[in-house]
Formats: C-alpha cells, structure tokens, sequence
C-alpha cells in the first residue's frame, strides 16, 4: 500500500472510531403501568448531556422522526456507575403542550457529566425512585396498572393526573458529545465509512498498477 494510500486508511479509521455527536434516539412502548426502561452508556470525556422524552405531547426527535402525541407522563432518574442517583425530572416546566390535555409533561435532564458509565432509567409517573440508589428499584414496582386507581380512583392503565388515559408510547433522546451506547454503534456512519474506505483503497490500488 501506498503512503498516501495508509494516510487515508488512517484517516477513515479515525473518523469510524471517533463518537457520534448526534443525539442517540428511541422508541417504545410500555404493556402496563408499572415498567422501567433502562439505558446504559458511557461518557467519553466530560460533556453537557441532554435527555429529552418525546411521547406525551410529541415533537420531532435527534433522527428526525415525527414523533406522536398521546404517550404516558414520562420520569426520567439518572444513575452514575455506583449507581447513586445524580438526577432527576418528571415534569419539564418547559415540555410543548399536549393538544389533548393542555399540559407539558415530558421530561428533560440537562447536565454536565464526568468521564464514565451511567444508567438512565425511564419510568412512568408517579413510579419513582425509592432511594439514592438504583439498587432500592422503584415505589410502584410490582404494582402493574397503578395509574387507573391513583389518578381515577377506578380500574385502568395509562391515565395522568388531568385526568386523561393515555397510551403506552415513549420517545427518548440522549445528546451529548462523547456519549456512547455499548453494544450499539451507530451503523449508518460506520457503514457508510467502512464502503467509502474500501472503495478508495481499491481506487488507489488498481490506479496503482
């Protein structure tokens, strides 16, 4: 190979390994009241982190998606590699306003992080962290469809405080330079990276020879 052809392998490689700085974006949905969805990653260098819930009131999230209204009160609890609890949102006072309810209750964590690993939990309200710590779990695990008899008085899932019954849909983004999901690259860059070097390594070699 030649130097200039192993300047520019390094230099695709680089780019490959190099972390994403666009905002890392999911979607799902909850079967009953009482669930947690859990987000482990890693902070590469000391960074301001944003976590943003879509699914009450919707929005377009980091990928671009059209995300629709309708979703439970989402919570949003942050955990550092101890697993202490450093953060904490239900309710962001500046969430869009559901067209339905005429409230803002998505959540927003906004915070500058430390080199390492750290746990995002989303639960729904009001199932909140028990203590300072991941370990101690949530006040309503265990308690399947609690929101109907907290917030109604009657049977039922998914309904807030207003009240209003809701649906199971969440919508997450977590933004941050550095920020790395393990086990969850981001295959479109890489992708499209590794193609485009291996097409220029052969463009290289056969002008070449």
């Amino acid at each position: 190979m030649s130097a200039r052809a192993s300047s520019i392998a390094a230099l695709f490689f680089a780019l490959a390994l190099a972390p994403a700085n666009a905002a890392i974006s999911y979607t799902g949905v909850f079967l009953q009241d009482d669930e947690e969805a859990t987000f482990s990653f890693i902070v590469a260098a000391p960074a301001n982190v944003l976590f943003q819930t879509y699914g009450y009131a919707g929005g377009t999230n980091g990928n671009g998606t059209a995300i629709s209204p309708g979703g439970f009160d989402p919570v949003l609890s942050l955990f550092d590699s101890a697993g202490t609890l450093i953060a904490f949102n239900d309710d962001n006072p500046v969430a869009p306003v559901d067209p339905v309810t005429g409230v803002g209750l998505d959540s927003l964590i906004s915070i500058i992080l430390t080199t390492g690993s750290y746990t995002l939990v989303l639960t729904q309200s009001d199932n909140y962290p028990i203590g300072p710590d991941l370990a101690a779990g949530f006040t309503r695990t265990g308690q399947g469809n609690f929101t109907g008899p907290a917030f109604t008085g009657s049977p039922g899932s998914f309904w807030d405080f207003t009240p209003a019954q809701r649906n199971g849909a969440w919508a997450l983004d977590i933004d941050g330079d550095g920020v790395a999901v393990p086990g969850v690259p981001e295959p479109g860059t890489f992708g499209t990276l590794t193609f485009g070097f291996g097409g220029l390594l052969f463009l290289l070699n056969r002008r070449k020879c």
